[in-house]
């Protein structure tokens, strides 16, 4: 008898009210990252539906549709529509789970994949100025901006998620070994000479008995949040924010025409990489990615132009031929 109420209780759960539990079931499992995206989809969602309460039977292509185009009459980039999508796909799978009315299919005329045509890489001689910036007796926070860039780059393009919350441990005899914040995957980094300078130079200013560099857990930090205590979490997206802040107004200052971002030294290094003619898979590992198909979308708008110059190639060998 439980068992069959529960069963038509799930029956009658609308689609707002099972997001709400994954929401919840998301904070308790500490995923605060996945929360955020489900919490913004679900906002958004019910933004552009004009009311709170959505049953799964109303999702359907034209109200997926005009969800995709109401998401982008905001300004949100396509890879953003794409995040709130597969999000609201995966709720949809898994709350449908069990229930009679599966559309299999659904999110096929929507974007759920991700796009490479925005320039997030810098060229070499940009970052050659960065890096003698580095080396400048300069305490300001933009100075320290740069460090946390050149240290990004200088370490295999290091999410600045992972380069905030390394320990101290994660350091033994020049070889930096952590798990990465997304995929749980070990990185193992021998820390070249560089890189190790910049470390040792911020230690020095380190308060926290743990973590490796002064990004988290710092006085400083707190002071300005005096009336509320800030989750782990917040303290990170603060530190984010400022970097890109102090980053954009150093590409101002360097006149790049464009923005330095957290992401810019991660693309680049990948970038720079592959115009080295290192192989796609070494580019792979050396960024901790879990697949090559994931590279392959950093590297794919490059591998385009490589492939018509080859094919240029060809064309030239055979017209020479005859």
């Amino acid at each position: 008898m439980i068992c069959k109420l529960k069963t038509m209780n799930k029956m009658n759960e609308t689609l707002t009210v099972f997001m709400i539990s994954e929401i919840e079931r998301l904070r308790e499992e500490g995923r605060e990252p996945a929360r955020r995206i489900y919490h913004n989809m679900l906002r958004t969602l019910r933004e552009s539906a004009g009311k709170e309460e959505i049953g799964f039977e109303e999702v359907t292509p034209v109200f997926l549709g005009k969800y995709e185009h109401w998401l982008l009459g905001k300004r949100l980039s396509w890879n953003t529509v794409s995040t709130y999508m597969r999000a609201l796909r995966a709720g949809y799978n898994r709350g449908m789970k069990g229930r009679p009315g599966y559309v299999t299919g659904l999110f096929d005329k929507v974007y759920t994949g991700t796009r490479s045509d925005v320039k997030r890489a810098v060229d070499a001689r940009t970052v050659g100025r960065m890096i003698r910036m580095s080396g400048c007796p300069d305490e300001s926070a933009s100075a320290k901006a740069v460090d946390w860039f050149v240290l990004m780059f200088m370490l295999r393009g290091i999410p600045f998620v992972d380069l905030a919350h390394l320990r101290r441990s994660n350091l033994d005899k020049g070889v930096l070994t952590y798990c990465r914040h997304k995929t749980g995957q070990e990185v193992s980094i021998s820390v070249p000479r560089e890189a190790m300078e910049i470390i040792n130079r911020r230690m020095v200013e380190n308060c926290h008995p743990r973590y490796l560099l002064p990004i988290l857990g710092q006085p400083r930090t707190r002071k300005r949040h005096t009336k509320k205590a800030l989750t782990p979490y917040q303290e990170y997206q603060y530190a984010l924010r400022n970097l890109n802040r102090r980053l954009e107004r150093v590409s101002v200052d360097l006149r790049l025409g464009g923005r330095l971002s957290s992401y810019t030294a991660r693309h680049t290094w990948a970038t720079i990489a592959f115009h080295q003619e290192t192989p796609v898979g070494v580019i792979s590992r050396g960024l901790g990615h879990s697949s090559v198909k994931v590279t392959e979308t950093y590297l794919k708008p490059f591998g385009d132009r490589e492939v018509d110059r080859t094919n240029r190639k060809i064309l030239n060998y055979v017209l020479n031929a005859v």
